[in-house]
């Protein structure tokens, strides 16, 4: 994971008190600090959360028309 640097942001967020327990947990069990274990989560799983968003994205488009979907048969006929 990366090392904090002068450009780094401050993020707050609020969360269920359940969620904060098992993350102090982890950090404890972990001989890590909250801030890090919750950081290399976030950092772990973002690429994840990017790849759902751009999929929803591209279902939005085929939706509305701005991009065209292709039966199996379709695909079959291009190989």
């Amino acid at each position: 994971m990366t090392t904090p640097t002068v450009s780094d942001s401050v993020l707050t967020i609020r969360v269920p008190s359940s969620l904060k327990e098992r993350l102090t947990n982890l950090a404890a069990a972990s001989d890590r600090s909250v801030a890090y274990c919750a950081r290399t989560l976030i950092e772990e799983h973002i690429a994840d959360a990017e790849y759902a968003a751009e999929l929803h994205a591209k279902v939005k488009a085929i939706k509305t028309g701005g991009r065209r979907a292709y039966t199996a048969e379709e695909a079959r006929k291009e190989l």
